[in-house]
């Protein structure tokens, strides 16, 4: 996201879903970040549980900001793929 979603307190958990066609020889990665404000933003795989359709519980714990709040990147490569790779939307929610 260009702007993280703010947040009341930090998010402990995410639930992202990604309306994508990523064909084999391609890859897709998703990671998240409940610390987004911190001058060094820690950012944690959740591919696998966007792929599974599960929520990712985050590991990290600190937030030294006095803002809270999400943020999350997508990077697809298309790799040896030998049609599109696309994403059209992205959506979810965080607790």
């Amino acid at each position: 996201l260009a702007e993280p979603l703010e947040a009341e307190s930090q998010p402990t958990r995410c639930n992202i879903n990604v309306n994508r066609d990523i064909p084999a020889g391609g890859t897709f990665k998703l990671e998240a970040c409940n610390n987004p404000y911190d001058v060094q933003p820690v950012w944690e795989d959740c591919t696998n549980a966007v792929i599974s359709g599960l929520a990712h519980v985050f590991e990290n714990t600190v937030n030294t900001a006095t803002q809270f709040g999400l943020n999350i990147r997508v990077t697809v490569e298309r790799g040896d793929a030998l049609t599109a790779c696309w994403v059209s939307g992205i959506g979810g929610n965080f607790e």
